[in-house]
């Protein structure tokens, strides 16, 4: 199968810690703006530079020293979430 070169991931428009701006905040303002496109979300011990793609996240390698990074990306579309996918495994809600 041939798979079409992946397109280059932007670097991010923003960058911050949810200890300053809670999530619930960013996604009203997102909302009210009507943005479209990725939220990234980091856990510590994540790359800083790394770019990842929502389709799929994969879970980046653990750091030697300390647990697991966890991550996870929302999409938007015109203020609306579309689509959330976390490295780790989780159960779907409904299940």
């Amino acid at each position: 199968m041939i798979r079409a070169p992946a397109a280059r991931v932007p670097p991010p428009s923003v960058r911050g810690l949810l200890e300053r701006t809670p999530l619930a905040h960013i996604l009203v303002h997102a909302l009210e703006k009507k943005l479209s496109g990725t939220l990234v979300l980091k856990g510590p011990g994540a790359a800083e530079d790394s770019a990842e793609s929502v389709e799929p996240i994969v879970p980046p390698r653990p750091p030697m020293s300390a647990a697991k990074a966890e991550s996870a990306a929302i999409c938007l579309a015109g203020g609306f979430i579309t689509k959330a996918k976390t490295s780790e495994a989780t159960v779907h809600l409904g299940r």
